[in-house]
């Protein structure tokens, strides 16, 4: 029997969050950009304008999916690169029960700089390491039901990342969350750990940008690679999962307040992945992940994700 539940391959960080007009960044809304000494940079400029950050914490995809399935009571390990500093400890904080036997320690904590606009758009702007990262340590092929493979700056993580995929049994299933950065790569670069996924999950916007197509035709190019279903996350509107013969499920969310949604897409992805190895239907995987999501966004970080409130999932 697997030793755990899911196993989550991906980015584990420090979130820096500030308000778009306290230091408008380069970029458009919605983008997410490498970018060396940016963070410094920023941070250098707000200080001088005697501006703080809205919130810090722990961030990274596949930290907070990680942390999501924990929260929920699942047997779940993390596959990531932390430096030697106090910026990892912060980027571990609220990470309970989540198995860490897996994460590199060496250099300096990946950190990403989020400005929030008015609207809830944001834009994130990461360090560009500087430094030679240490090689992943990755975990026994067979020792989870699942595995989720969310983006990663390196080249060399990402050629990582397409080993493992490839070493898997049949029986042990996928899915990707490559969020911007992967979609900027272009298929090409991540089809090898895309094709055959169980699950996709990507926003609209992300699609579009994998392929240089509309989001149909996207979904339609996944579906030809094997991919069973695609989740698409609509932020405000919710989410609908497609499947590859055409059956589309969708859930709304209530109307709330939000605060921070940088991470919603992970605990969307946490709850599903969840939901789905406890074998539920998948209208309710994907109900319960929106409620989950849209309650995840009245706090900042991770404050408001499954394990920090109580949640019961609903069959």
């Amino acid at each position: 029997m697997p030793l755990y539940d899911l196993i989550a391959i991906g980015a584990c960080n420090v979130d820096i969050f500030a308000a778009i007009s306290d230091a408008a960044p380069p970029l458009g809304a919605g983008a997410e950009r490498v970018v060396a000494g940016a963070v410094d940079e920023f941070l250098r400029r707000m200080a001088s304008r005697g501006v703080e950050p809205l919130h810090v914490g722990g961030g990274g995809q596949a930290a907070n999916v990680a942390a999501t399935v924990a929260g929920l009571g699942g047997q779940v390990a993390l596959v990531t690169r932390l430096g030697n500093d106090a910026n990892a400890q912060l980027a571990l904080a609220d990470l309970c029960g989540v198995d860490l036997t897996y994460v590199v320690r060496g250099g300096s904590t990946p950190r990403a700089l989020v400005f929030i606009g008015e609207a809830g758009q944001r834009t994130i702007l990461l360090d560009s390491p500087n430094e030679s990262p240490l090689p992943l340590l990755m975990p026994p092929v067979d020792a989870a039901q699942h595995v989720h493979f969310t983006s990663m700056i390196e080249t060399a993580d990402l050629r990582a990342q397409i080993m493992f995929r490839r070493g898997l049994p049949p029986d042990v299933t996928t899915s990707v969350d490559g969020g911007r950065l992967y979609a900027d790569r272009g298929i090409d670069a991540v089809e090898a750990v895309t094709a055959k996924a169980t699950f996709v999950f990507a926003t609209e916007e992300e699609l579009g940008i994998l392929y240089r197509s509309n989001t149909r035709e996207a979904e339609e190019r996944l579906f030809d690679l094997g991919v069973r279903f695609v989740c698409r996350k609509l932020g405000p509107e919710g989410a609908a999962l497609t499947s590859h013969n055409g059956a589309v499920l969708k859930a709304r969310p209530t109307n709330v307040n939000p605060i921070d949604t940088a991470g919603a897409g992970d605990v969307l992805a946490g709850v599903f992945l969840t939901c789905f190895l406890r074998r539920l239907p998948l209208e309710a995987c994907l109900d319960n992940a929106v409620r989950a999501a849209t309650t995840s966004v009245t706090g900042w970080g991770r404050s408001r994700y499954p394990g920090s409130l109580s949640m019961a999932i609903a069959g």
